[in-house]
């Protein structure tokens, strides 16, 4: 696996979210989890609605919001609640907030803006160092939720190398193995 790099990218420059988004995704989602004292990483959490939301359908698990911009992440802490946490997206702030046993990256990885001049091409490389570094923090059997990629999971190097399972629902994918 390559080097993760330590400082954030800016995956996704919209912050467009609203409250319950994916009832669907949720409710399956908390379906699957056995352990109500999870630890939940929403990526790229915007103004911290998807954690708020989550809490619905996790009332007992521990989330944590990652977010770059520092101010969605002033907004986020005023909804917070003691089981939950709003961090600056760098490596070292997950790592220390983890291990996660799902980890939420729902509409992030899929830039599609109309100024590439100040938003470049979203590398399949950028995708692929984000997903590397989830992998590090995700346990053994957790779950990766993945919506509106502009990249295919499947063609990264930890699920080419059999570390990951897809679950049932094309966005779902739990970790199998850590390290061969």
């Amino acid at each position: 696996m390559k080097n993760l790099p330590l400082e954030p990218i800016l995956h996704q420059p919209s912050h467009v979210t609203k409250m319950d988004r994916y009832p669907d995704l949720f409710s399956f989602t908390a379906s699957l989890i056995k352990n109500e004292n999870c630890k939940i990483l929403s990526f790229g959490c915007s103004s911290g609605e998807e954690c708020i939301s989550l809490r619905k359908y996790f009332p007992k698990a521990h989330i944590v919001g990652a977010e770059i911009n520092q101010d969605l992440l002033s907004i986020c802490r005023e909804k917070q609640d003691s089981q939950m946490d709003f961090i600056h997206s760098k490596y070292e702030n997950l790592k220390k907030h983890g291990p996660y046993d799902l980890i939420f990256s729902l509409n992030v990885f899929n830039r599609n803006v109309k100024d590439p001049e100040n938003y470049p091409l979203y590398v399949f490389s950028y995708f692929e160092d984000q997903i590397n570094q989830f992998h590090e923090i995700l346990h053994v059997d957790g779950l990766l939720i993945l919506q509106g990629s502009k990249h295919n999971f499947k063609k990264t190097e930890v699920f080419e190398n059999g570390f990951y399972y897809q679950l049932s629902q094309k966005t779902i994918f739990q970790k199998i193995i850590d390290k061969i």
